[in-house]
C-alpha cells in the first residue's frame, strides 16, 4: 500500500435539470438572494453575482466567482454547477463540505435530482522513486512514457460505479494525480459527509493507494 498526502485538491458538483427551465426573474432573484445569504447560501457580496441574459427564454446564465477566483457557480436553463479548485488542508476541506451541502439542499434535495460529482487531487508519495515504482507496474509497453490507470469500481456500500484515474502529476515530481467521478441521488445521499469521503478513499485503496487525513 502506497501512502499519499494530498497537496492540493478540487471538486466539481453538477446538477442537471429534468427539463430545460425557462428564464424566470423570480427564480433568478431567489437564487441571487440565496448566494448572498450568510445563513443558508454562499455569503457572497452582491458585486460577485452577475446575470448574462441573451434572451428571456433559455439563453441566460447566473454566474458567481469567489474564494479568490478559485470558486465558481453557474445556473442556466439546463443545469446548476458549483466548482472549487486549489484547495489545501483540512480547513479548506471542511469549508467545501459545508458549501457543497448548502448547494445540494438548495438545488438537489427539493426535487430529488441526480448529482454528478467529481474531485481530483495532487497527492505526494514518499519519494520520486516510490511514485515511479508504483506506476511502473502499469507500463505495459516501453513506448508508454507516463503510465497510469483508469477504472470503474463498485463498492458494497455505494450504489453507483466510481471512476478513478491515476497518473503522474505534472505539477509535482514526487506526486500522483488522482481523479474520481461518480453520481448519486439525494435519496441515497442528501449530504456530503465523512462517509462519502471514505468511499473515495476506499476506491483508491482498491488500487493500493492509502490517502492520509488532511491536516
Amino acid at each position: 500500500m502506497i501512502e499519499l498526502a494530498i497537496k492540493v485538491f478540487s471538486v466539481n458538483v453538477e446538477i442537471p435539470f429534468l427539463k430545460p427551465r425557462v428564464f424566470s426573474k423570480e427564480q433568478v432573484d431567489n437564487i441571487a438572494a440565496w448566494l448572498t445569504s450568510p445563513d443558508t447560501g454562499f455569503a457572497l457580496r452582491p458585486e460577485q453575482v452577475h446575470l448574462r441574459a441573451v434572451d428571456v427564454v433559455f439563453d441566460y446564465q447566473l454566474n458567481a466567482q469567489f474564494f479568490g477566483g478559485n470558486g465558481f457557480f453557474a445556473f442556466n436553463s439546463q443545469k446548476v454547477v458549483f466548482a472549487a479548485q486549489n484547495a489545501k488542508g483540512k480547513a479548506d476541506g471542511d469549508l467545501l463540505i459545508e458549501v457543497v451541502n448548502r448547494f445540494l439542499r438548495m438545488f438537489a434535495v427539493p426535487e430529488k435530482l441526480m448529482v454528478l460529482f467529481s474531485a481530483n487531487a495532487h497527492a505526494k508519495t514518499e519519494s520520486v522513486s516510490t511514485r515511479n515504482d508504483y506506476l511502473s507496474r502499469f507500463r505495459f509497453d516501453q513506448r508508454i512514457t507516463g503510465p497510469g490507470i483508469v477504472g470503474f469500481v463498485r463498492l458494497d456500500d455505494w450504489p453507483e460505479d466510481v471512476k478513478l484515474l491515476v497518473e503522474p502529476s505534472l505539477g509535482f515530481d514526487d506526486s500522483l494525480f488522482l481523479a474520481w467521478t461518480t453520481k448519486f441521488s439525494v435519496g441515497d445521499l442528501p449530504e456530503i459527509s465523512d462517509k462519502f469521503i471514505g468511499i473515495l478513499d476506499s476506491v483508491a485503496e482498491v488500487y493500493g493507494l492509502k490517502i492520509k487525513p488532511l491536516e
